[in-house]
């Protein structure tokens, strides 16, 4: 027979080698899980700075003076007032 002392040791060893396997599992589990978290932030950075790169482009061509004229007068209809749509007002001075 085993003696006790084998016995003892033998039983240790498997809980021992059941615990470091379930930490294991779970140290895995959370390596995945943040990797997981990870693609997911680095696709949402790469979405965003593709979305910055897009509005940067449009503010650069709005800032352009003929780009503005030409947006005012095709897409909002507007036009240098004639002399009679003109209205002057004077300020009193104090």
């Amino acid at each position: 027979m085993i003696s006790t002392s084998k016995l003892f040791t033998l039983i240790s060893l498997s809980v021992m080698i059941l615990f470091s396997s379930v930490i294991l599992v779970q140290q895995i589990y959370e390596y995945r899980t943040s990797l997981s978290l990870s693609d997911q932030l680095q696709i949402k950075s790469e979405e965003l700075s593709f979305q910055t790169n897009i509005l940067l482009e449009e503010i650069s061509f709005f800032r352009n003076q003929t780009n503005l004229r030409k947006v005012a007068i095709e897409t909002l209809n507007m036009h240098s007032p004639s002399s009679s749509e003109k209205i002057i007002i004077f300020k009193e001075r104090e």
